[in-house]
């Protein structure tokens, strides 16, 4: 219905309200939302680019307890990666080095929220990179961006392909995706996860936030945009 209504009115997110003047607000609260939503996404990015970078390292940073971000409460499962009934119990406070890198150097987070902290220069960095990622995506507009969105579409699944591939080497590895295909049906019984799921659902289409009427918009009157 949104991608309809803006291709017959060739209007985007606010001014398609044009057409009910008094429900014109909708429209600036959808550009406010989105404007939020983008911030916060663009940030998840940033942390990703830095993933992405520290990934190339060798060792791999939150690999080891070896870091000056580590603390004595880092503990590393010396089991892990051999026997997969050889489990060792980690010590009471003990810590991943995983979760140190997060906390210590990626975030580095400060004491608590009375303390400011200082810019991450690493992340802002990222921040700055991503937000030339994305202006590169859509400077020559909404047609050539088009192309860009096809490789970006199937890169992932290149990816996921290479690390399932991976996954298939490790050790547990067909008892974790027994465990993933295998349903509960006793937890649709539960209203929390319809209400998660028509959640994710609404929230990944976009639905009520003018971006499918913004995408319509682009589109000629008499596209047919259900084939």
């Amino acid at each position: 219905m949104e991608v309809s209504l803006g291709q017959y009115f060739h209007a985007g997110g606010v001014s398609i309200w044009n057409q009910i003047p008094i429900m014109k607000g909708v429209g600036f609260a959808s550009m406010i939302m989105i404007g939020l939503c983008n911030t916060y996404y663009i940030v998840i990015i940033a942390w990703t680019l830095y993933y992405l970078f520290s990934s190339l390292r060798v060792p791999l940073p939150w690999m080891t307890c070896d870091n000056e971000w580590n603390t004595i409460s880092c503990w590393i499962n010396n089991a892990m990666g051999n026997d997969p009934d050889d489990v060792e119990i980690p010590p009471t406070g003990s810590v991943s080095p995983a979760q140190e890198f997060w906390t210590h150097k990626a975030l580095n987070i400060s004491g608590d929220m009375a303390e400011i902290g200082q810019v991450q220069w690493h992340l802002f960095g990222t921040l700055i990179l991503a937000w030339i990622l994305v202006y590169l995506v859509i400077y020559k507009g909404i047609h050539q961006s088009g192309k860009i969105i096809w490789v970006m579409a199937m890169f992932p699944y290149v990816i996921l392909t290479i690390l399932f591939g991976y996954g298939l080497s490790l050790p547990g590895a067909f008892d974790g995706i027994s465990f993933y295909i295998t349903p509960q049906w006793h937890m649709l019984k539960e209203a929390k996860i319809w209400v998660a799921a028509g959640t994710q659902l609404l929230f990944t289409y976009g639905i009520g936030i003018g971006t499918n009427i913004a995408l319509g918009s682009y589109n000629p009157t008499n596209h047919n945009f259900y084939r």
